[in-house]
């Protein structure tokens, strides 16, 4: 009687032409993520306190909500969960767009105002969202523009209207398409005209 000989858990087979040897299954290996230090523990501990304090009205500082947003995305903080989206889930119960969209203004905040200048002038998810979208020459002539508008006012604050304003003057929306006609069908009724969907 034959005995039966063991088998790789990794099966193999030779091609014929070259007779080199093929894996048939492997197995990907990745490499865990490095834990956090304990002085990213305590970062991390320090935005989530940050964010925190805002979800419950304790601060109405939106830049401080942002600002820790982006450096737990900046700073790999999040880095032990599967994803940043999982983390944002899990510990805040943020969605991913809306985290993601509070890390791209924190990050925006850290741009262009690294030394804290302009984060009561930015002081809202109405002041930032106009201008995620676009590029960071745009940004920078957006808020020049509504700056140099509420000072010509005398206002104290930039209101986000003006912001909204600002971009809108400097990146105007694109103009309709040409009309464009077509006949409905034989049993449609008259000729009819539609103009196709712009601006952002």
């Amino acid at each position: 009687m034959k005995k039966q000989t063991s088998q790789n858990t990794n099966s193999t087979s030779t091609t014929p032409a070259t007779g080199s040897v093929k894996s048939i299954s492997t197995v990907a290996s990745k490499s865990a993520p490095a834990p956090l230090t304990d002085a990213q523990k305590q970062a991390l501990a320090l935005c989530e306190a940050a964010i925190r304090n805002y979800q419950s009205g304790q601060t109405e500082d939106f830049y401080k909500l942002v600002l820790a947003c982006h450096q737990i995305q900046r700073d790999g903080l999040y880095r032990e969960f599967a994803t940043q989206e999982a983390y944002f889930k899990a510990k805040l119960g943020f969605s991913r767009s809306h985290s993601l969209r509070l890390a791209s203004m924190g990050s925006l905040i850290d741009r262009v105002s690294p030394e804290g200048d302009l984060v009561k002038v930015l002081a809202s998810d109405a002041h930032l969202r106009p201008l995620l979208k676009l590029t960071e020459p745009e940004q920078d002539a957006v808020i020049a523009l509504a700056l140099a508008w509420a000072k010509m006012a005398n206002l104290v604050e930039c209101p986000a209207k003006l912001v909204m304003a600002a971009r809108t003057f400097l990146n105007p929306p694109r103009r309709p398409c040409a009309a464009k006609t077509w006949r409905a069908g034989a049993n449609q009724g008259p000729r009819a005209t539609r103009r196709c969907s712009s601006g952002w």
